[in-house]
């Protein structure tokens, strides 16, 4: 039985609430844009509280799978991923697609429009994350590699410069896109490099302990950076809503990132955390996967039967329909995510039976 980190599953709690919240208040953001630029930015704090979700998940990534001993063929881990993530991918791609044939009564099925939305990746939004974790994974064995042969110094310094060279150019490039000076693209690094330095990330704060001495910094750096990220999109936001400082690969959600998870790592066992609440962070983080591919559908269908009947007019009802849209979007792809998890283990046994009863036969 393989160990549980247990600060772990509350942190990947976190991670699946922040992803489904940011996804409930963009609409929300979207509306009073040009409606109503105050109650715009109460809803961009709500959103900048969330965007740690990503990152973390990338963490865990990092956490576990660059901490691996297991030796195993590249053959084998090629045909896991697949198994893991390509499959998934493409079964829920096939799902979003027919919903929005049906919820968009426009667009009527056609197989090749699939095919070329599956692999230029434009079926729905959220699933850009899919993409970028399955090319991750396909690197890992390599990373891996690399990675623990790496002393604590080093392994810093790595982090240190991929966010220098990346998440610094790539934040000071949009304050140089808004106000038209040069941008730094002759040295900006591609943004899976930043991606993958929060696998190194995870490893890094996973495998050591931070210092006492260092983790009241962090902390402030998050805060600073939680209050920066609103305040620098109601600034620089006109027309348009392009969010220039909330992806992952920034350095405020990356600095909001290390201030969590240390945070969260330090204090776990200070909380004396119940072993249900345990044994449910423990089940929620079994599903993570299920939910993050689902929690769209979810959403975009109890939007579309509740705005039918009901059209929230001004900021306390528009307010009221977020939570609820929170809480039926966030319970709902619970309930059905544990469904399709039972389903799945309930035909997978069926499979295996019948097969092990066919070798019995012969």
């Amino acid at each position: 039985m393989k160990h549980r980190v247990r600060y772990c599953d509350l942190l990947r709690f976190i991670a699946i609430i922040s992803v489904i919240l940011i996804h409930v208040v963009a609409d929300f953001r979207q509306l009073y844009l040009l409606e109503n630029r105050n109650y715009y930015f109460l809803f961009t704090i709500v959103d900048s509280l969330a965007r740690t979700g990503v990152p973390l998940f990338f963490m865990f990534t990092g956490m576990f799978l660059l901490n691996s001993k297991k030796e195993e063929k590249y053959s084998e881990f090629v045909k896991k991923t697949i198994k893991k993530l390509v499959i998934p991918l493409i079964a829920v791609s096939f799902i979003y697609y027919i919903y929005d044939c049906w919820a968009l009564e426009s667009t009527s099925f056609s197989l090749f429009d699939f095919v070329t939305g599956l692999y230029s990746n434009k079926i729905k939004y959220h699933l850009w994350y899919m993409y970028s974790i399955i090319l991750i994974y396909l690197l890992i064995p390599f990373l891996r590699v690399g990675i623990q042969h790496l002393k604590k110094k080093e392994l810093r310094n790595l982090i240190i410069l991929i966010f220098v060279l990346g998440f610094c150019t790539s934040t000071l490039t949009q304050f140089c896109t808004y106000f038209e000076l040069p941008t730094f693209e002759g040295i900006s690094y591609p943004t899976i490099l930043t991606q993958i330095n929060y696998l190194f990330l995870g490893y890094y704060l996973y495998k050591y302990k931070v210092a006492e001495r260092l983790r009241r910094p962090l902390y402030v750096l998050g805060i600073i950076s939680f209050i920066c990220i609103p305040i620098l999109d109601y600034i620089l936001m006109t027309g348009v809503r392009w969010e220039p400082f909330s992806p992952p690969e920034r350095i405020f959600p990356f600095f909001m990132t290390i201030a969590l998870f240390v945070f969260v790592k330090e204090n776990y066992d200070k909380w004396l955390v119940s072993e249900k609440l345990e044994k449910f962070f423990a089940l929620l983080a079994s599903l993570s996967l299920h939910i993050y591919l689902l929690h769209v559908l979810v959403l975009e269908f109890s939007r579309k039967v509740i705005y039918y009947f009901i059209t929230p007019v001004g900021l306390w009802q528009n307010l009221l329909m977020f939570i609820c849209l929170l809480l039926i979007t966030s319970v709902g792809t619970f309930a059905l995510s544990y469904t399709l998890k039972k389903i799945i283990l309930f035909c997978k046994e069926k499979v295996n039976k019948k097969i092990d009863n066919s070798l019995v036969s012969v």
